[in-house]
């Protein structure tokens, strides 16, 4: 009889960041494990069908249901292993009752003027074995020094991607929330002012946000030359996108836990320019470009580096963007691997 293991994490309703991660990891581990995926709802958010529609279609065990001890004691109860995403009070104490042993995926930056994340910093020590999803994140909670645990990058499956050859990749690339300190702002400036030319170098832009109307208003007043805005796009055409660019952008200044986009523009054979801010530099990896956090002008030279960058370099720069990833991610067979468990999902003797 397979083990049973049940995965919890928060959320918001909707699918994104930390349930991409969940889902994921219940659908890598249940070929070997009896896997129930138990999410616990957010106050004041309600569940959306972008959720729910991710979670049929990959045929997982799951259930969704308001926080507290009374939702999840029944499935802690039925559970031989839990792993909780971050860490909360309605988990640790069942599973400490129940003696059942736990594990954790941390998502978040310790921000020190929060009483929750104090309470999370001592109750991580009743855990076999956690992860971080960053270096950074786990320098904000415990240093360098932190015992029975590691960084594990958290993402979802990456789709088969065949990298396009340097000399057919054009231009740079920017996907994500357009609010304010991710990027978008000091992005657009940038390119505003780099030398270059936008005919060769067009910069694209996908996503949408606060910022949206704002953005693309200053873009058409000043007719802002190069900058082409796709809108929202499919997961199908976002890594379409990441291997027909030369360069992907992600230059937040908002202490970043990690950063998805550079890793899923690597996976697809293209390097980025990052801020050096939290966890991007590492998901950027060494063939990454990086400038100063928030700087318009260190964005610029940066842009303009990229832009000039001679052909054999660039090449060189895109195999290396790729084939460090080998080192960097890590496999799903950790868990079984600290959970004590085969890879048929029995107890090791």
């Amino acid at each position: 009889m397979k083990n049973r293991v049940l995965i919890v994490s928060p959320t918001q309703g909707t699918y994104g960041g930390i349930e991409i991660t969940a889902v994921a990891q219940a659908e890598l581990l249940q070929d070997h494990l009896a896997t129930l995926l138990h999410f616990k709802l957010t106050k004041g958010f309600e569940t959306q069908t972008s959720l729910t529609e991710v979670a049929d279609a990959s045929a997982i065990h799951y259930k969704i249901t308001e926080r507290g001890f009374g939702s999840l004691w029944e499935s802690i109860l039925k559970s031989d292993i839990i792993h909780g995403h971050n860490v909360s009070i309605d988990v640790v104490i069942p599973a400490l009752l129940l003696a059942k042993p736990l594990y954790f995926t941390i998502h978040n930056k310790f921000h020190p003027d929060s009483w929750r994340h104090w309470v999370a910093m001592i109750l991580q020590h009743v855990s076999r074995y956690r992860v971080y999803n960053s270096g950074f994140v786990r320098r904000t909670w415990f240093g360098d020094h932190t015992r029975h645990s590691t960084v594990f990058p958290s993402i979802s499956r990456l789709p088969e991607v065949k990298p396009l050859p340097p000399a057919e990749k054009r231009g740079f690339f920017y996907i994500g929330r357009w609010i304010a300190n991710k990027g978008i702002e000091t992005l657009i400036e940038a390119y505003a002012q780099a030398d270059i030319d936008k005919s060769l170098h067009p910069l694209y832009l996908a996503g949408s946000g606060p910022l949206k109307t704002s953005i693309l208003k200053r873009v058409e007043e000043e007719k802002l030359q190069g900058i082409q805005y796709l809108g929202f796009i499919s997961e199908e055409e976002k890594f379409e996108k990441y291997r027909s660019v030369k360069w992907n952008v992600a230059a937040a200044n908002t202490r970043e836990d990690m950063g998805l986009t550079p890793i899923e523009a690597r996976h697809s054979g293209t390097p980025s320019i990052v801020s050096r801010d939290g966890g991007l530099p590492e998901a950027g990896g060494p063939a990454a470009i990086i400038c100063e956090a928030g700087s318009v002008e260190s964005l610029k030279s940066a842009i303009e580096a990229a832009a000039r960058m001679d052909d054999l370099v660039y090449q060189k720069r895109c195999s290396l963007a790729k084939d460090s990833l080998n080192g960097y991610l890590k496999d799903y067979s950790l868990f079984r691997h600290h959970y004590g468990l085969s890879n048929e999902g029995e107890p090791q003797v």
